[in-house]
């Protein structure tokens, strides 16, 4: 390049010299005689044409210069839109100095699709960051609402307050004597189970197991019982003093057993051994009362006190079962009369009972209102009445406080038979512990079930 340049300014300068003769010899013939300043201006005018030269000269290297770094430049911004690889090919076969600049910029083209190719990599993580939507197997913890097998322990409640405050029990029964669906004569199962009644002070279970002819002592939480032999008991009543009175339906007797012994003997001489067909027995301030099928009457202490009077008011019709309160006044279980009767103790026998649940005398039904051969009743110490419903298989509690009420509310069952734990099968008798737990003798399934009081 250097030798170029120089033969350049060599014939730049030749050139140069002679236009300069030329230029001297024209202006020579017409001025020969030119005074001395002519000289002096052709000296300026040579300096003049001298300075010319030198910038053409210095042009006439920077344009090649300029060409020269103007390629490098559309090389290099080439390499940059094209392909690393090619680029830097390019540049280097044309000029080392822009193969230089190539590497350069290969190096950067490198370096960015290197970052371009890692960006791409966080990119797709993200994706399987989106495996987080597995994670809406939280849904599944709605499976919870399964372990709201708190569903499962259903209750059974009247709308708002039950009988003034807020009574209500669980519907999922508990087997606490027999084995369900299974009748036998083990120590550990029943047979056509009839009464029932609870010991207060612990909650010890005793049974009329009729089809076993046995009464059937049974602690709380135990598996299986000891036994009172009893021909054909019908009902049990247990006092707080652990005295047993039952009905033994064959006999026509009440019989006595104190403390819960084995030794009995007649509840009392005279009238509690010559009764009919005796179906249930309730003992109350010092007076044991007894249903007696065989007369269609109720007897307190050998005496009939209901039953046989006039009109439909007045009779009884069957019964398995009654409770009195301090006052002797009874509650009934009418049964084939299909109501609850209240019975005053000042009433005559003529006088007849008033229907306190069941509604229409004679009439069986399935309503809230209404009652299908109503077996047994007993209260607690609101005067609250609880029902067996037998026909409808189901138990029923009729409020009397703060307001007497006929309409029932069903506290377990539910209409219809069954053998699962939140059904009966033609239940019979009733009882109550202090914490109003519900006991029922669930009759065609050989068990007792109790409902649990949970508010």
């Amino acid at each position: 390049m250097k030798s170029t340049l120089q033969s350049h300014w060599d014939v730049e300068s030749e050139s140069t010299n002679q236009i300069n003769t030329s230029w001297t010899k024209v202006n020579d013939e017409p001025n020969k005689k030119a005074p001395e300043s002519d000289k002096q201006n052709k000296s300026s005018d040579k300096r003049y044409h001298r300075a010319g030269f030198y910038f053409k000269s210095c042009l006439c290297g920077a344009v090649p210069g300029m060409l020269v770094a103007g390629i490098v430049l559309a090389i290099a911004i080439t390499f940059w839109m094209s392909s690393p690889q090619q680029t830097s090919t390019d540049v280097s076969t044309t000029n080392p100095t822009a193969a230089q600049s190539s590497t350069t910029v290969s190096t950067v083209a490198t370096t960015v699709s290197t970052v371009a190719t890692t960006v791409p990599t966080v990119v797709t993580t993200v994706p399987t960051v989106t495996t987080v939507p597995t994670a809406t197997t939280v849904p599944t913890v709605t499976t919870v609402p399964t372990a709201t097998t708190v569903p499962t322990v259903a209750t059974t409640s009247a709308t708002g307050s039950v009988c003034g405050v807020n009574m209500q029990w669980n519907a999922t029964g508990i087997t606490v004597a027999g084995v369900t669906g299974t009748n036998g004569g083990s120590l550990s199962q029943l047979n056509g189970p009839m009464g029932v009644s609870v010991f207060p002070n612990d909650s010890t279970l005793y049974v009329a197991d009729m089809g076993n002819n046995r009464i059937m002592q049974w602690p709380m939480g135990a598996v299986s019982g000891s036994a009172i032999s009893v021909s054909k008991p019908y009902d049990v009543f247990v006092d707080s003093v652990r005295n047993l009175y039952v009905a033994a339906y064959s006999n026509g007797q009440i019989k006595f057993f104190p403390n819960a012994s084995t030794m009995s003997s007649v509840a009392s001489t005279g009238w509690a051994s010559s009764l009919d067909k005796p179906s249930c027995v309730h003992v109350k301030n010092n007076y044991i009362f007894v249903c007696d099928n065989g007369l269609d009457a109720i007897i307190r202490n050998g005496s009939q006190v209901a039953g046989l009077g006039g009109g439909p008011t007045g009779e009884i019709r069957r019964s398995y079962g009654l409770v009195a309160d301090d006052n002797n006044t009874m509650y009934i279980a009418n049964t084939d009369h299909h109501v609850i009767v209240k019975w005053l103790a000042s009433s005559s026998v003529s006088s007849g009972g008033t229907v306190v649940a069941g509604s229409v005398i004679g009439t069986a039904g399935s309503t809230s209102t209404l009652l299908n051969t109503p077996t047994s009743v007993t209260r607690d110490s609101q005067g609250n009445l609880y029902v067996v419903d037998q026909g409808n298989h189901r138990i029923q509690l009729f409020c009397q406080y703060p307001t007497p009420t006929t309409i029932g509310v069903t506290i377990a069952g539910t209409g219809s038979a069954g053998s699962t734990s939140t059904t009966l099968s033609s239940p019979t008798n009733i009882a109550l512990d202090s914490s109003l737990n519900v006991y029922v003798s669930d009759t065609g399934n050989h068990r007792v079930q109790m409902f649990q009081r949970i508010a």
